[in-house]
Formats: structure tokens, sequence, C-alpha cells
């Protein structure tokens, strides 16, 4: 009776092991020396190719051979825990990041006959490290490009002193010139940044496009006259009014306007630096086109052009200028269409509903 009763107590309390084992958040193995599977919990079989009896590397990564620097042999050789941080694939085909501990099971003459191995996913962690790290990069980057526009600025600065001081005519006008430009970035550029932060509602009404296309062009049309770039501006043969929050989609064509100057400005071929900025409408949808014969993009560029912080201009760009212009296009209702070659120039083509059938 007496042993009926421990064997009932044994087996519930192996029933308890084998639940804990099962229920634990972590995945759970128990290896030989060879690295074959011995045990392992249910959220590791569920997940992983984990047969009793397979080797360890072909059910975490598909290997043939044991991994390097494997922890569970370490502690075979040395009978002490050991860490690492494995890149792993689960049956799904998915690679995920694990932290792995390791920790010997030793035999009645206190020899390491086995290793049990507890691994916790930290995919997550470790792709906010990444954001993070890559955040931290571009407020770098951020910090580059406004420096740069400041020196601009001191330097319009000085011009726009020196020729108020000489009464020199040409030097304040060129000064005034250049802190323009200067400030006009900066403002959109702080403008993306707050848009970025903080996504507002659009403040939808009906406007005068043929209208906020002339005023763009004139407006931008004297900030190039200092630039060795023809600007052609193409205006809409006919009044077209549509609903959209005009003030936000100047910054996006502006944003799209500058891109077009820094990449005609980059180019070193020696041919007339051009821009052409137009807008019609065609049926119900009113057409932006921005067209430059600037250095142009590949492929991988243009496949890239509208993710955050992506730049083509090393530290000369934020990446968050032509992000955000998407951000604002497709929060109209509308897209944007990239058509380019390097070195023949770009063509970015903006279609809006004419009408409003978008959320905002």
């Amino acid at each position: 009776q007496l042993l009926k009763e421990k064997s009932g107590q044994l087996d519930v309390s192996e029933q308890s092991y084998r639940q804990l084992f099962d229920q634990s958040p972590c995945y759970i193995t128990v290896q030989n020396r060879r690295l074959r599977l011995k045990a392992a919990n249910r959220r590791f079989t569920t997940e992983f190719e984990g047969e009793i009896g397979r080797y360890c590397y072909e059910a975490y990564k598909h290997r043939a051979t044991p991994c390097p620097n494997c922890p569970v042999k370490a502690t075979f050789s040395d009978a002490k825990p050991h860490q690492s941080e494995m890149l792993v694939t689960t049956k799904a085909g998915e690679q995920c990041h694990l932290f792995i501990a390791t920790a010997p099971i030793f035999d009645e003459k206190g020899r390491v006959s086995e290793v049990i191995e507890m691994s916790t996913n930290i995919t997550e962690l470790r792709h906010l490290q990444d954001r993070l790290a890559s955040l931290g990069l571009r407020v770098s980057t951020i910090s580059h490009a406004v420096k740069g526009l400041l020196t601009n600025l001191d330097g319009g600065m000085y011009l726009l002193e020196t020729g108020l001081r000489q009464e020199n005519r040409k030097k304040t006008d060129e000064g005034l010139d250049i802190v323009k430009f200067a400030t006009g970035r900066i403002r959109r550029m702080v403008m993306d940044i707050l848009y970025f932060a903080k996504e507002r509602p659009l403040q939808i009404e009906p406007t005068d496009v043929r209208q906020l296309a002339d005023d763009i062009a004139a407006g931008f049309g004297v900030r190039l006259k200092e630039k060795p770039v023809h600007f052609e501006y193409m205006s809409a043969p006919e009044e077209i009014s549509a609903e959209m929050d005009a003030a936000v989609m100047r910054n996006a064509l502006l944003n799209m306007l500058d891109n077009a100057v820094d990449a005609c400005m980059e180019d070193s071929s020696g041919r007339e630096k051009k821009i052409t900025f137009g807008v019609h409408r065609k049926k119900d949808y009113v057409i932006f086109d921005v067209i430059d014969n600037g250095i142009g993009m590949d492929k991988e560029t243009t496949d890239n052009l509208f993710d955050l912080f992506f730049s083509s201009k090393g530290h000369r760009g934020t990446g968050i200028g032509l992000f955000v212009s998407h951000q604002i296009v497709t929060q109209h209702g509308g897209t944007i269409h990239v058509s380019s070659k390097k070195g023949q120039g770009s063509h970015f083509r903006v279609v809006l509903p004419i009408s409003n059938t978008f959320d905002d």
C-alpha cells in the first residue's frame, strides 16, 4: 500500500514537472553530447523542427553541422553554464533572435551526462534596438542638414549686412535671396519633422488648384534666380477646383521641387540644368508633375525613396521630406508615381482626386 502511495505521488510530481516544463514561456531542450534532443517542451516542438532524436542545429538552423561557438558544447566541455545569442529559423521559415542559456545535468558519478538549454525570443528587443540606433543616426543626420542651412543663413546675413552698409544693391539682393532660401528650407524641415512626430487631420476645403500651383511656381522661381537651373512652369489651361489641405500640399510639392534642385546641382555632365513644374486636370483627378534632368536614380533608390530616413544625399539629406510628401499625398487619397534613370533625370507625378472621397 505504501509503495502504491509513493508511486502515485511520483506520478503526480512527474506530471506537475512536465506541465511546468511544457508551460514555460521559454524554449527548453535537453541534449546529449552529440547534440541530439533528448527532451523538448511544447513551445519548442510547436515552433521548431524539434522531434526527439534530431540534432539541435538541424532543429534550430536547418544546418548539417554544429554551430560555431555552441554553448551546449562549451557546457559539456567545462561543466559550467554558458550564454549566447543566435539567429535561428522557425518551422514557418521566419528568422528570430534567441538569447540562450545552458546548464549541466550531472549523472551519479558527477559527470556531465546532458545539458539543458533554455532560450528566450528577443527578436522584438533587437528590432527596437535597431530602430533606436537608426533614429540616433538620423538625428545626427538631421543636425548636419540643419547646420548646413544655418551656415547658408549666416552667409546670407553677412552679404545682406555688407550690402546695406556699403549701399551695394547687388550684394543686398543676393544676401536677401540666400536668407529667404535658407529660412524657407529650415521652415519646411521643421514642418516635416512636426508632421512626422504628430500626424494631424487634414484641413480640407475647396482649393483653387491652378492658383496654388501659380503661387508655388512664382516663389520657387525667385529662389532659383541665383542658381544655374532653368525653371519652366506649365500652368493649367483651365481653372481647377479640388478639395484638399492647401498648406500641407504646398509643403509636399516644394519638397519634390527641392529634391529636383538637388538632383540638378549634383549633375556634372555639363548639359543645361532644367526643372519643369506643371499642373493639369484629367477627368476626376488633378495631376502635378515635377520633372528634372539631374543625376537620376537607380532602381534601388526609387524603390526606397519614400521610406522614412532613407536619403541618397548623405549628410545633406534627412530622409524625412519625401517620406512626409508621400504621407501627405496618401492621406489625400492620392498617389505618387516616380520614373527615373541614372544620369537622365527623374519625373515625379502626383495624382489627387478632385473631390473629397477619402478619409481624413
